[in-house]
């Protein structure tokens, strides 16, 4: 072997190595590409799942607020709406009752063949507080209404004052007809000491204390201690909820 020879050797393997090298330099850098985009890949769908998790439990989060919400609004307004008509419904009782006569007053009834002017001022005073219930019937037959509403969402227990509201109402509107019914035996000393309860009960004899008004607030402060603690305790367990959330 000449020495041109010798020198072209090394250089050949030189040049061998340096492809070889090259090429698998190329594959480290291919694969390393490779691994990298596999694992962005990897973290991007990660991300998206992660993402689209948690897109679901905001939807969750609300549909589970919305539904509570709706819950607090129907249960408060209930309880809102009932406690003030017990409020006005005292009020309206306690004017039925109030003892002042005034001219037009009564003058719905049917006046008797044999009544004086007494005897048509005492009966128009005595049909009064039926004739001022009357005029609110439609708001007692609504409130009442509400009473299956309302035991339905906060129990049995609370038809008590409703029972009682009524009753009371019942009492005033029998009281003042048997008023009425009986008036022509009164001198004949016909049920004077039923007389006397049922002027009691109408507010036209007034005593003090008076049992009607005594009931009238106990109902008020019976259906008060229902509706108060729903109106505040379910405000507050919303905010807190919202808050939390």
């Amino acid at each position: 072997m000449d020495a041109a020879n010798i020198l072209i050797v090394p250089a050949v393997i030189a040049a061998g190595i340096s492809g070889l090298v090259a090429i698998i330099g190329l594959w480290i850098s291919s694969k390393i590409v490779r691994d990298v985009e596999g694992e962005r890949g990897a973290f991007e769908r990660e991300q998206a799942e992660r993402r689209t998790n948690a897109e679901i439990m905001l939807v969750d989060e609300k549909t589970s607020f919305d539904r509570t919400y709706e819950i607090w609004k129907r249960r408060t307004k209930l309880a809102e709406h009932v406690l003030a008509d017990f409020y006005k419904a005292r009020d309206l009782i306690d004017a039925s009752r109030f003892p002042a006569a005034f001219r037009e007053d009564g003058k719905a009834r049917q006046k008797q063949p044999w009544e004086d002017n007494d005897d048509t001022r005492i009966l128009n005073g005595y049909y009064r507080p039926a004739e001022e219930l009357w005029k609110h019937a439609e708001f007692f037959s609504q409130l009442i209404a509400r009473q299956h509403q309302f035991m339905a969402l906060f129990g049995h227990h609370t038809a008590k004052p409703f029972i009682e509201l009524l009753q009371i109402r019942s009492e005033i509107l029998s009281a003042a007809q048997m008023l009425i019914l009986t008036y022509e035996d009164r001198a004949f000393g016909n049920m004077p000491e039923s007389r006397k309860k049922w002027e009691e009960i109408i507010g036209r004899r007034l005593t003090d204390p008076d049992p009607i008004g005594i009931r009238l607030n106990r109902v008020v402060e019976d259906i008060s201690s229902i509706c108060r603690p729903i109106i505040l305790d379910e405000r507050t367990e919303l905010f807190f909820n919202a808050t939390r959330n």
